[in-house]
């Protein structure tokens, strides 16, 4: 049929409807292609991707949207680390708890901070809700890496039970040594002024110090051993720690048992000095603020160093 026929009679009228129809059919087509996502045209609720709700609410609480894929594997080892801490296994229970973490530093370098700080918040719901490290106190921070509960030890990433075969020491070596010399400027003035020989001799002697101290927190176990630099002058401090870890592994020898009671309170501080408490105090405040023990366990741990507990 060509184009000429169609312009008289029943052929042209049949064009014009064959034509009507598809322009109709094309606002429809491109509509569709640029349809809004909210609002009045936009898809309905079915239509639309939900979000599991467990991604809404890491999203809500500042989980970087871009890896909010990882939300769903992290708090699947959460539940695998409750399950274990449910059975009493404290090595699989912290183990799980380290692969989330170890899942998070997967992410980009500027958004591990925001899953280590949503992750910690996840940590501390269960422990409040009685899911994990049931019935654990914090005894004391040493370092940043090694962190003593009643009955267990967080030691960079690796958890290691406190039984009646621990023993805790802090070890010092070295000494502070002091060295002497004449003062340089007064060695000046006497090399220009007459009577120089006098004024060198009567040149005060500076007094230098070299810290040669070196200091261990110490943790063996016939199956394994810490050994965590410190800092000397907070020795004095850390050994109260040394001896609560000694404490709770003499308790399970007097019952007769190498698995610790989950129930086990640490006994107070003795003996320290308020410099130290201060110490112990801001060391625990530093951990509530990392989100690394709940506000109960800050409190439990306050009332130890003051002798309240």
């Amino acid at each position: 049929m060509s184009l000429g026929k169609l312009a008289s009679g029943a052929d042209a009228e049949a064009f014009r409807t064959v034509m009507r129809f598809v322009i109709s059919t094309i606002p429809d087509a491109a509509q569709t292609a640029v349809r809004p996502v909210d609002g009045p045209g936009g898809p309905t609720p079915e239509e639309r991707h939900e979000r599991p709700s467990a991604e809404t609410d890491a999203l809500a609480n500042g989980f970087p949207e871009k890896y909010v894929n990882l939300v769903d594997p992290m708090l699947l080892l959460l539940r695998e680390a409750a399950a274990a801490a449910k059975m009493g296994d404290v090595i699989a229970e912290e183990a799980a708890i380290q692969r989330a973490r170890e899942l998070g530093r997967t992410a980009g370098l500027m958004s591990r901070g925001k899953i280590s700080r949503w992750l910690g918040q996840a940590v501390l719901a269960r422990i409040r809700a009685g899911e994990l490290r049931r019935g654990v106190e914090l005894v004391g921070a040493v370092t940043p890496r090694l962190i003593v509960f009643s009955d267990r030890l967080l030691f960079d990433g690796t958890c290691r039970v406190i039984d009646s075969d621990v023993r805790a020491s802090v070890e010092i070596d070295g000494q502070i040594l002091q060295s002497s010399r004449p003062t340089l400027t007064r060695m000046a003035l006497g090399s220009i002024l007459p009577g120089s020989a006098i004024m060198v001799g009567m040149a005060t002697a500076k007094t230098e110090a070299k810290d040669g101290r070196k200091a261990n927190f110490m943790v063996v176990h016939p199956a394994w051993r810490i050994v965590e630099p410190i800092d000397p002058d907070k020795a004095a401090d850390v050994r109260g720690v040394a001896a609560q870890i000694n404490a709770i592994a003499e308790s399970c020898r007097r019952e007769g048992s190498a698995a610790p009671v989950s129930s086990r309170r640490p006994s107070p501080s003795v003996g320290s000095s308020l410099d130290d408490q201060l110490q112990q105090l801001e060391r625990a405040s530093k951990l509530l603020a990392d989100g690394a023990i709940t506000e109960e366990e800050f409190a439990t741990t306050k009332a130890r160093i003051f002798g309240t507990h």
